[in-house]
């Protein structure tokens, strides 16, 4: 059985990078803006933090069931990955740009723009968690696969937590406003994400490869979808653990 090497590990760690900086930045400055520099309550600002994880919560197994039915000549992980990178840095950019919209509005705003980032960030990470069994059958080389994917998650949970006030600082001495230096850093972070996201996708090419039999094509109705992933709520729900 052949094992991954250094530099397939190094490759599939760097999208933790990518992830920990996006999570990270949403997590600890997210509702610092929406109040301070969005002017939006405290208390509005926490239920917009709210439909986000709960949006999460819903969308998580959504993805999971079509990252294990996309079949495409570029593999079954990496399609996903690479299309839900965009709507990830774009709802981190969009999240911290401040708009002239009216009171009763904005919140709306953001609420649908925070669904849009959960969205980005669960359609890639459900993929690529995936993708790191792809690797190897083998439990060891699985296992120190993913303390290189937790290395690289550690170094991003630090500079999401570090840098974005340095590179706020650093902008508005270049003389921007405080709005438009976090929308600037916001959108560095969020390209910088997607960077590493594109760095695992090359670096994984020969270990998500297409699918060696046809598959078969299934015509399913939408609610024959949602219908299937509502079963497997239901699944889990009666386990004992769950309980």
């Amino acid at each position: 059985m052949q094992k991954t090497t250094l530099a397939e590990k190094i490759g599939y760690g760097f999208a933790s990078l990518g992830d920990a900086t996006a999570y990270g930045f949403i997590g600890v400055f997210l509702l610092f803006f929406l109040t301070t520099i969005a002017g939006i309550s405290p208390g509005i600002a926490g239920t917009i933090a709210a439909i986000g994880s709960i949006w999460n919560a819903v969308v998580n197994p959504i993805m999971g069931y079509f990252a294990d039915k996309v079949h495409t000549r570029f593999g079954r992980r990496r399609p996903m990955m690479l299309v839900f990178s965009v709507p990830l840095a774009l709802g981190m950019f969009l999240l911290f740009t401040n708009v002239d919209l009216p009171e009763n509005i904005k919140p709306i705003y953001y609420g649908l723009l925070v669904m849009l980032y959960w969205t980005g960030y669960t359609g890639f990470f459900v993929p690529y968690l995936a993708l790191g069994a792809d690797y190897t059958s083998d439990y060891d080389d699985r296992t120190v696969l993913r303390l290189f994917g937790s290395f690289f998650n550690m170094i991003g949970t630090m500079l999401s937590m570090v840098l974005p006030t340095m590179i706020v600082e650093f902008f508005e001495g270049m003389g921007m406003t405080t709005e438009g230096s976090w929308s600037a850093t916001a959108m560095l972070l969020g390209v910088t994400a997607a960077i590493t996201i594109v760095i695992t996708i090359v670096a994984s090419k020969n270990k998500d490869l297409p699918c060696e039999t046809p598959v078969q094509k299934e015509k399913l109705h939408i609610m024959d979808v949602f219908g299937n992933i509502f079963r497997e709520y239901l699944q889990v729900a009666k386990l004992k653990p769950m309980k």
